[in-house]
């Protein structure tokens, strides 16, 4: 195996497909480090999805098309609920994890900071790393989930649980991807937005006690639709 050290990144107010949005597994190993004849290397094949992902869609001006919209939203809660009824939680939920193939159907994909709920201690969650800590390397006596618990998610669509809380332990569960998913369907629903600056302030809106929606977003006419 790659005895290369795995450490969390920074976590990120936005995301973006030209970096590691969000928490990462970085290596801070070279591969020609463990290049031996001795070693056995593990080899992943994924499915590949050539329309990118839901993020292009949604720059694109995908709110403009409702019937696509409920479409690719309902592909959405079918692939989570599945996972859920597996005991799993993503953790990690954004628009660029959500991929698509050659027929335009999402697959949920990025399942690197994902756990189980039997990880969270019935639903006790890890102790969670102040926000101005610097990321650390797991410590040698750590198991490799407890090394993937701290800080989680990308800024924008994490749940407010799994947030930085010095020294605090949180109860969550899948209901965490939940969060993640109402923003994210916002943003199928709403006009692009052009700048980090800007959904930065839109979303963040969206994550404060009480809610605020841009004041061109008609929510309340939405809701009247269904």
């Amino acid at each position: 195996m790659d005895e290369s050290v795995l450490q969390f990144g920074d976590l990120l107010d936005t995301e973006s497909d030209d970096s590691d949005e969000g928490v990462v597994w970085q290596e801070t190993g070279t591969e020609s480090s463990t290049e031996h004849i001795g070693l056995q290397y593990l080899y992943i094949q994924m499915e590949y999805c050539e329309k990118s992902t839901l993020r292009n869609l949604i720059d694109e001006g995908l709110h403009q098309d409702k019937d696509r919209v409920l479409r690719l939203f309902r592909e959405i809660v079918e692939g989570l609920a599945h996972i859920h009824t597996q005991g799993i939680i993503h953790r990690d939920l954004k628009p660029v994890n959500l991929f698509l193939d050659s027929h335009g159907r999402i697959k949920i994909g990025d399942f690197g900071l994902a756990t189980t709920h039997s990880m969270t201690r019935g639903g006790m969650g890890p102790d969670l790393p102040d926000s101005n800590e610097k990321p650390q390397s797991p410590k040698s006596d750590s198991t490799p989930k407890e090394s993937m618990t701290g800080k989680v998610g990308t800024a924008l669509y994490v749940a407010p649980e799994l947030g930085n809380r010095a020294g605090v332990r949180v109860k969550y569960s899948q209901k965490v991807d939940l969060y993640s998913l109402g923003i994210i369907f916002f943003e199928m629903c709403y006009k692009p937005l052009t700048t980090s600056m800007e959904r930065v302030k839109v979303l963040g809106n969206l994550r404060t006690e009480r809610i605020i929606f841009p004041g061109e977003f008609d929510h309340k006419r939405l809701a009247k639709k269904r």
